[in-house]
């Protein structure tokens, strides 16, 4: 299956286009996604920064990311960090 393997990344992309595809359609209200943009460059996270735009418009999304690219897409912001 899929999530034998694919990385944690790849398994969160294809959510991602799943979602996507079906965004308006599917009673979820909210949806996470975390490791959305391992492993990718800055034009690839620019673009899953505009799907994940995309979605918000029918679901609330929450994304962990480490990109500016994908984070510039947001509506809102939080910084968390250990000590």
């Amino acid at each position: 299956a899929l999530r034998e393997g694919a990385s944690g990344g790849e398994v969160s992309r294809v959510l991602l286009a799943l979602q996507a595809l079906l965004a308006g359609k599917e009673r979820h209200s909210l949806l996470i996604f975390d490791e959305v943009d391992s492993n990718i460059g800055g034009e690839t996270a620019a673009l899953i920064g505009e799907k994940l735009r995309e979605i918000s418009k029918q679901h609330q999304v929450i994304c962990i990311t480490h990109f500016p690219q994908v984070a510039h897409y947001a509506d809102y912001h939080l910084q968390i960090f250990k000590e």
